[in-house]
């Protein structure tokens, strides 16, 4: 059985990255689904995925189909999309300093990211795969396995 926490442990953890946590926390009572604009670098870095290569790697553009492959190949670790042109798989803080891809991009320090709560999987800026527990992150490794999946698929080098 998996540990997991309580989305309100998620939020707070989430919502601790920001100058002011009480904001990110009114940010996401916000009807239809708020969101909050946290700095990354601070617990994670996140890596931003272009649209296209996820929906390759999934070998589909229907999120129902997309989120299923997501869960296994990043072994669960959160993923938020903007519903249109990005995906960002949350990453351990650091990874910016390694990643050396191109086909996607490591952002940290500098960077703020729309994030919604932690039960917010539907409708635009949403969890693809919500975060379940606090500091859970993807590894880069299943980001890599992730974009690998898409050269095979697609037959591209990127």
């Amino acid at each position: 059985m998996t540990h997991t926490d309580t989305p309100e442990a998620v939020a707070a953890w989430l919502a601790s990255t920001a100058p002011a946590p009480d904001t990110a926390h009114e940010d996401w009572t916000t009807p239809l689904g708020g969101v909050a604009f946290l700095p990354l670098g601070v617990h994670f870095d996140a890596i931003r995925i272009p649209i296209g290569l996820i929906r390759a790697a999934a070998g589909s553009d229907n999120d129902p189909e997309i989120t299923p492959v997501l869960e296994e190949l990043l072994s669960g670790g959160p993923v938020l999309t903007d519903g249109y042109r990005w995906y960002h798989a949350l990453v351990p803080l650091g990874t910016q300093k390694t990643w050396t891809r191109t086909d996607a991009q490591c952002v940290s320090d500098g960077t703020w990211l729309y994030v919604p709560h932690p039960t917010w999987t539907s409708c635009g800026i949403s969890w693809a795969v919500p975060p379940t527990r606090v500091g859970a992150t993807c590894t880069a490794a299943d980001v890599v396995r992730l974009l690998e999946r898409t050269q095979r698929t697609t037959g591209t080098t990127l």
